[in-house]
């Protein structure tokens, strides 16, 4: 039995229906000088357009320095004196305006207008890409529970904030053709910072003690003149404790033993013990006389007042009084049942006077929900120790404005001659006193600014440039960005071209 000649043969048919990969790298390779016309063809217009967008751009020159905040309080946003700080104020129109004047930049053809607006500062963190990273890879993790993503972010905002906190990049951005010298452009830098910082330590006293600091002020000769004389010394010897409490809470500072006064060589300690024997020897001198001879310009006037002063007194006195009463009556009742320790002070407060006011019920209440029954005794028994020396304390005051009045009410008769010659004495001597105080409290103003700078530190301290990190930059042809573009745009022709060729060259074919 013969096949059938017309039956074609099925491993022909296969091997027809193959591709034949030589075949395919020649025809990919004949479109060689095509691709090649068309990958020149595109490197000419890039640039031509590199070319063209260069000469109409802008060209600017950029110049940048990195410093370092190095101060107390940088990370709460505020300086050592409590005082808020924010990185705008650096590059402040204030400190600019120094800084063009120091540099006489208006001689290199430099508007003060255009000098500000070129200035930038932003916060500079090289580890930012790096921490970002760190945690979103951490975040992916599809095991985390919404607490954990939670903890995670925040962990990730506050190192984030960190980084960006204790840095800053000062750029300045001039056109090519106002282009300042390197040397110049990064002392401009430099005194950008430092011009703020001695803005803010010398006019600002950001580096002093959170410390409220009287004046030499409150001793002003006008304002005594103007009062009686017992009212007078009295004035003065309020505003010595004044004084004197703000030398006692610079006692309170970091390094305030070792604080000595550059002119006068007074220690705190110094100045403290001159300025109490001013009002114990001094100001006594003057004021004991007046009070015995009962000596008072307006008598009247000054009766007045010292029995109104009189009656205040007696009346917090009472208060006080009244006060530790209260807290021994609940002592007394809770030491007889100690079951109702807590709850005996809130029951016996309708038996309570009114005008000891609800602080201090509060207060009271306070105190007798905290700590075991020996911790609550005690810290009653503090209270009233303190309420009874207050009343001693004005018991005190009390008896000298009694001895006061008494005195000018039984002294209107002493002799004028000798109330004169104690008049000239007041006269002539305050004058000299008051001197004395209003020199003694600038001394403790200079020691509280020195204070302030030995805690914190100086100008240095407060901001440093990173050494080396001064850039210098100019309007390159081509940016690194522009080459990639450029690969890119070779590769995607290149493509195109040869499936083109091809499918133009299989058209060809077809046609013949």
């Amino acid at each position: 039995m013969s096949s059938n000649p017309q039956t074609p043969n099925p491993s022909i048919q296969r091997d027809s229906d193959e591709i034949d990969l030589g075949d395919l790298m020649l025809r990919i390779w004949a479109t060689r000088v095509y691709v090649a016309k068309a990958v020149l063809v595109v490197l000419a217009l890039f640039v031509l357009y590199i070319g063209v967008s260069y000469l109409l751009s802008e060209k600017t020159v950029r110049y940048s320095q990195v410093f370092d905040l190095t101060f107390e309080g940088l990370r709460k946003g505020e300086f050592p004196n409590g005082s808020p700080f924010m990185i705008s104020d650096i590059t402040s129109p204030t400190v600019l305006n120094r800084v063009y004047r120091q540099n006489n930049l208006e001689a290199h053809d430099l508007k003060i207008d255009d000098f500000r607006r070129s200035v930038t500062i932003q916060p500079y963190a090289p580890d930012y890409a790096l921490i970002r990273s760190k945690y979103e890879a951490r975040l992916a993790d599809k095991k985390l529970t919404p607490t954990d993503i939670a903890e995670l972010q925040k962990q990730m905002a506050n190192e984030l904030a960190a980084a960006q906190s204790g840095s800053v990049i000062i750029t300045l951005v001039l056109p090519e053709q106002r282009s300042l010298s390197k040397d110049l452009a990064q002392k401009i830098l430099l005194d950008i910072p430092s011009s703020w910082a001695d803005r803010a330590i010398n006019e600002q006293g950001v580096l002093k003690p959170n410390v409220p600091v009287y004046s030499e002020r409150i001793f002003n000769k006008e304002r005594f003149e103007n009062l009686d004389y017992l009212l007078g010394m009295d004035l003065i010897l309020n505003s010595i404790k004044l004084v004197r409490s703000n030398i006692a809470s610079l006692k309170e500072q970091p390094n305030a033993s070792t604080l000595v006064d550059d002119e006068s060589g007074f220690t705190l300690v110094d100045l403290d013990k001159a300025i109490q024997d001013v009002a114990d020897y001094d100001i006594r001198q003057i004021i004991d006389p007046i009070k015995e001879l009962g000596i008072s310009r307006n008598p009247e006037v000054v009766k007045l007042y010292y029995t109104r002063r009189l009656a205040d007194l007696q009346q917090e006195q009472k208060l006080w009084k009244d006060r530790a009463e209260v807290i021994r009556r609940v002592l007394a009742g809770y030491s007889s049942d100690k079951g109702s320790s807590p709850t005996a002070v809130s029951s016996n407060q309708n038996n309570m006077v009114p005008q000891l006011g609800d602080a201090f019920l509060d207060r009271l209440l306070e105190v007798s929900r905290q700590g075991s029954d020996l911790e609550f005794r005690q810290k009653l028994t503090q209270e009233v120790l303190k309420y009874e020396n207050q009343s001693i304390d004005l018991e005190q005051q009390i008896a000298e404005i009694k001895r006061v009045l008494a005195t000018m009410s039984n002294g209107q008769g002493t002799d004028q001659k000798l109330r004169d010659v104690y008049v000239k004495v007041v006269q002539e001597q305050l004058p000299s006193v008051l001197d004395n105080l209003r020199e003694y409290t600038r001394v403790m103003g200079r020691m509280y600014e020195k204070q302030g700078k030995q805690n914190a530190g100086n100008i240095s301290q407060l901001v440093e440039a990173q050494g080396g990190s001064f850039r210098f930059y100019t309007n390159p042809i081509f940016e690194s960005k522009d080459i990639t573009l450029l690969i890119i745009l070779m590769a995607l022709v290149s493509v195109a071209t040869v499936f083109l060729v091809m499918v133009a060259s299989m058209i060809r074919l077809r046609n013949k």
